[in-house]
C-alpha cells in the first residue's frame, strides 16, 4: 500500500528511504538520484539543491554476471519546509509576566511536522510596546531591556519578529511566525 499522494521529499532535511527489490539482496541493489547516498537498502535524500519541483529515482539490481538490469523508478515531488514557529517558553501567543518575559529564551519549531529537525534560533527583533524595534543576535532577551520589560503595564503588548534560525546542517530559516506575548 503506498499513500500517492504523500511522494514529497523535502528541501535542507535528511529524507530516509527504504529500498527493496523482492528476491535481491540488499547490498545488489543500485539506487540513484540526485541527492541520493546510502547503501543496503537504506537511504537518504538530500534535495536541497536540486533544482525544480521534482525528482527521479531509480533502483538498479546488480546481477550474479556483473550486468545490470532496471527494476523500477519513483518521481517524488519536491517541496521546501513548512512555516516554523516561535515560542518564548512554549507560548506563541498570550499572557506572560514581565519577571519571565524579561528572562525569556526565544526558541522555534516545527509543529506538525514528520521530521525531527530541531532549530537554534541565531537573531530575532523585539518590540515593546511604544518603543522602536531592537535587533538581538542570539536567542535571549538582552539583559539590558530586562528593566524596560519589568516597567510595562499590564496589557502591554510585546512582539518578537523577525526571527532567524537554521538547522544542525547550517541551513538558514527564516519562515518563522511571530511571538505576540500580552504582559500581565
Amino acid at each position: 500500500i503506498a499513500a500517492t499522494k504523500m511522494n514529497v521529499l523535502y528541501r535542507n532535511v535528511d529524507n530516509p528511504i527504504e529500498v527493496s527489490v523482492p528476491g535481491v539482496a540488499p547490498e545488489n541493489l543500485i539506487v540513484s538520484g540526485p541527492g541520493i547516498s546510502g547503501k543496503s537498502g537504506n537511504y537518504v535524500a538530500d534535495v536541497t539543491k536540486v533544482e525544480g519541483k521534482e525528482v527521479t529515482i531509480s533502483v538498479s539490481v546488480k546481477e550474479k554476471d556483473g550486468k545490470t538490469r532496471k527494476a523500477g523508478q519513483k518521481i517524488y515531488r519536491i517541496k521546501g519546509l513548512p512555516q516554523a514557529v516561535g515560542t518564548v517558553y512554549k507560548k506563541k501567543e498570550g499572557m506572560i509576566s514581565t519577571s519571565l518575559l524579561s528572562k525569556g529564551i526565544v526558541e522555534a519549531e516545527y509543529q506538525d511536522f514528520p521530521f525531527d529537525l530541531p532549530l537554534s534560533v541565531t537573531a530575532f527583533e523585539i518590540k515593546l510596546e511604544g518603543k522602536p524595534a531592537i535587533q538581538v543576535k542570539g536567542n535571549k532577551v538582552p539583559n539590558d531591556l530586562r528593566d524596560q520589560i519589568e516597567r510595562l503595564r499590564p496589557g502591554s503588548s510585546v512582539s518578537i519578529r523577525k526571527i532567524k534560525a537554521q538547522t544542525p546542517q547550517g541551513a538558514r530559516i527564516e519562515n518563522i511566525s511571530n511571538v505576540v506575548l500580552d504582559v500581565q
